[in-house]
C-alpha cells in the first residue's frame, strides 16, 4: 500500500501522486477567526459590534450554509472586552504570539466574563496555539469554545470542521472523522469538500466503504453544478476501487 505523507498543511501520497490534498488549515482558521464581524444594535454598553465567526470554504456551496444555520440568541460583546479583543487582533495581525497569548488568558479572568465573551477568547487562542504550532493546545482551545453555553451556533459549527482538521495535522484520524461526523450533522449544507475530507479519514481508519460513498457523492455534486471534481478527489476515488 503507498504510504501517506504528512506535514503541517498537506496530505498526499508520496510516491504516486494519486492524491494531492492541501489543507490550508492556517487560511481556514483565519477566516474563521475574523469571518463576520457584523454592525448591529446591541444592548447598551456593547461596542456596537456583534462578533462571530463562520467556517469560510473555498466553494460558495459550503460557504453559504450558515445564513440558514440554527442559531441561538445573538450575545453583545461588551465596551471592556470589545476593546480588549480589538487590540489582541491589531497583535495577531502582526503575528506577535506570545503576547497575544498573554493579553488573552489575562482577558479571561479580567474584560471578557461572559460566556459569549469567553468563547470569543478561546477561538482567538484556538488561531494563536495553532499559529505557535501548539496544535495540541489548539485542539483544547476550539473543544472550550464549544463546551461554553452561549457559544454562538454558527461558531461551533465551523469549530468542528476546525477541530477535524487539527486532527488530521497529527494523524490522529478517529477524532478527525468524528468531529466531521458532528460537523455534517450540525451544518445545514454539507459541501462536497467536506465529504472528500471524511472520506480521507475513513480511508485512513479502512473504512473503505463509507469512504468510497462519500467521495462518489462529493464528485456527483459537483458534476451535477457543472464543476470540475478536483484531480485529488478522482485519485482518492481510484485508490479506493483498486487499491
Amino acid at each position: 500500500m503507498t504510504e501517506l505523507v504528512h506535514n503541517k498543511n498537506k496530505t498526499h501520497l508520496d510516491s504516486t501522486g494519486r492524491i494531492s490534498a492541501a489543507f490550508a488549515i492556517r487560511t481556514v482558521l483565519f477566516l474563521s477567526l475574523f469571518g463576520l464581524l457584523v454592525v448591529a444594535n446591541l444592548l447598551p454598553g456593547s461596542t456596537g459590534l456583534f462578533w462571530a465567526s463562520a467556517y469560510a470554504a473555498e466553494n460558495s456551496d459550503t460557504g453559504s450554509k450558515y445564513g440558514t444555520a440554527r442559531t441561538k440568541k445573538r450575545h453583545a460583546v461588551g465596551q471592556q472586552c470589545g476593546k480588549k479583543l480589538e487590540q489582541i487582533q491589531v497583535e495577531l495581525e502582526g503575528e506577535r504570539w506570545s503576547q497575544a497569548r498573554s493579553l488573552l488568558k489575562a482577558s479571561l479572568d479580567s474584560a471578557c466574563k461572559s460566556s459569549y465573551e469567553k468563547s470569543q477568547v478561546w477561538n482567538f487562542l484556538a488561531y494563536t496555539y495553532y499559529s505557535m504550532d501548539n496544535l495540541k493546545e489548539a485542539i483544547n482551545s476550539y473543544k472550550k469554545v464549544i463546551a461554553e453555553p452561549e457559544t454562538d451556533e454558527r461558531l461551533k459549527t465551523s469549530v468542528y470542521y476546525s477541530i477535524a482538521q487539527l486532527y488530521f495535522a497529527v494523524e490522529d484520524y478517529k477524532n478527525a472523522a468524528r468531529f466531521l461526523e458532528t460537523w455534517m450533522k450540525e451544518s445545514a449544507i454539507v459541501g462536497a469538500d467536506g465529504k472528500v475530507l471524511l472520506a480521507q479519514a475513513y480511508y485512513q481508519l479502512n473504512r473503505k466503504t463509507e469512504a468510497l460513498k462519500f467521495v462518489n457523492e462529493a464528485i456527483d455534486e459537483w458534476q451535477k453544478k457543472g464543476n470540475t471534481p478536483k484531480e485529488n478527489w478522482w485519485g482518492l476515488q481510484r485508490v479506493l476501487y483498486y487499491d
